[in-house]
């Protein structure tokens, strides 16, 4: 091989070994800034299941084992993060918003559509309170929990098609908002924290008021 040739191909294959360390680096500096966005935002969901209210960034970074200057990297303000992670919480429960069984007597559809609306609240009580102020200021967090709760009531009506097919259109709508109601976060939340009841004795209460307003007239 001539000299001229040899150095070229020298040159060339530098040139593409530099290629490929470099795509190796952004790549590998991709991962890393993922990693720590995943670390912030699952800090801030285990504080506020730790129920510490609204964790300041300090806290966050601390949890995470970031910087704060990494969280205001990675997020654009604290809010930023608590809409990202209130988010992911909703997807990740999504399970939990599956029907519950619809077959069996009254009582029996009843209990099992309250076990899962406690369920429900077991999982985002704790991040609902810690970020209840953005509610009101995001339109992406009022799409999830609105998506939820439409799903929610239409859920309530197949379960209890039953009781209200006898019903006018109107009175039977009223029923499924009262139903509703009866086991909403906001009536649930009222039981536990105001009422000071446990979870048992709050599942037994709704069970008892819903039951109620099905065998009303």
């Amino acid at each position: 091989m001539e000299p001229q040739a040899a150095a070229n191909r020298v040159t060339d294959l530098s040139s593409s070994e530099i290629s490929d360390a470099s795509v190796e680096s952004v790549d590998g500096r991709r991962a890393r800034s993922q990693r720590s966005h995943d670390l912030v935002v699952e800090a801030l969901l285990d504080l506020y299941r730790e129920n510490t209210g609204r964790p300041s960034a300090a806290a966050v970074a601390e949890r995470a084992g970031v910087s704060v200057r990494t969280v205001f990297r990675l997020f654009e303000d604290i809010d930023s993060l608590i809409e990202i992670a209130v988010a992911q919480q909703w997807e990740r429960i999504g399970d939990l918003h599956e029907a519950p069984d619809s077959s069996g007597t009254r009582e029996e559809r009843c209990s099992a559509l309250v076990s899962q609306r406690m369920r429900i609240y077991a999982e985002t009580a704790p991040i609902v309170r810690g970020s209840r102020h953005l509610f009101d200021q995001s339109p992406k967090l009022r799409s999830v929990v609105r998506s939820r709760r439409d799903l929610l009531r239409i859920q309530m009506a197949e379960q209890f098609e039953n009781e209200l097919g006898s019903r006018a259109e109107a009175d039977a709508s009223e029923l499924v908002s009262a139903l509703q109601l009866a086991c909403s976060f906001e009536s649930i939340e009222f039981l536990r924290i105001v009422e000071g009841l446990s979870s048992e004795q709050v599942e037994s209460v709704v069970n008892r008021a819903m039951l109620a307003l099905l065998t009303s007239s």
